[in-house]
């Protein structure tokens, strides 16, 4: 079964559904996890 996508409304990265951004790091508007600046 292939999961649910959906777009992040913060960056515009595709994502699954129900989780949080790998792009990101926002969940339904909210920082989540905080990622680190690439070099």
């Amino acid at each position: 079964m292939t999961p649910t996508m959906a777009i992040c409304p913060n960056c515009g990265a595709w994502h699954v559904y129900h989780t949080v951004c790998n792009e990101c790091g926002y969940y339904r508007g909210k920082l989540a996890i905080e990622k680190e600046a690439a070099l």
